[in-house]
This record gives structure tokens, C-alpha cells and sequence, in this order.
């Protein structure tokens, strides 16, 4: 079975982006996930899910 470059992979990626925000912002709150320790992974989470919207048109 091949997923690359097919719709199924697009959306497969993007529900693995939206658990992992899913687990970031559900151990801190939103104002520590903006805090200056943890706005990398904030950032990265973020493009992770534009990356995969993206990726669907």
C-alpha cells in the first residue's frame, strides 16, 4: 500500500499533527505554551498542522 503523495497520507499526517498539539497543549496551559521555554514546540506544532493543511489542497 502506497500512501505518498495521496490524499489518505495528507490526512493521516495531519491527524498525527493534531494529537501531538492534542498532547502538548493538554499537559500545559496555553499561557505556559507561550512561555519562552516552550514557544519552539509551540511554533513547530503550529507549522506541523499548516504543513499537513496544506498538503490536502
Amino acid at each position: 500500500m502506497r500512501i505518498r503523495d495521496t490524499k489518505e497520507g495528507a490526512i493521516i499526517s495531519l491527524l498525527i499533527a493534531v494529537y501531538l498539539a492534542y498532547q502538548h497543549f493538554s499537559r500545559t496551559s496555553l499561557q505556559k505554551s507561550l512561555d519562552q521555554g516552550s514557544i519552539v514546540i509551540t511554533i513547530a506544532v503550529v507549522c506541523i498542522i499548516i504543513a499537513s493543511l496544506l498538503l490536502l489542497i
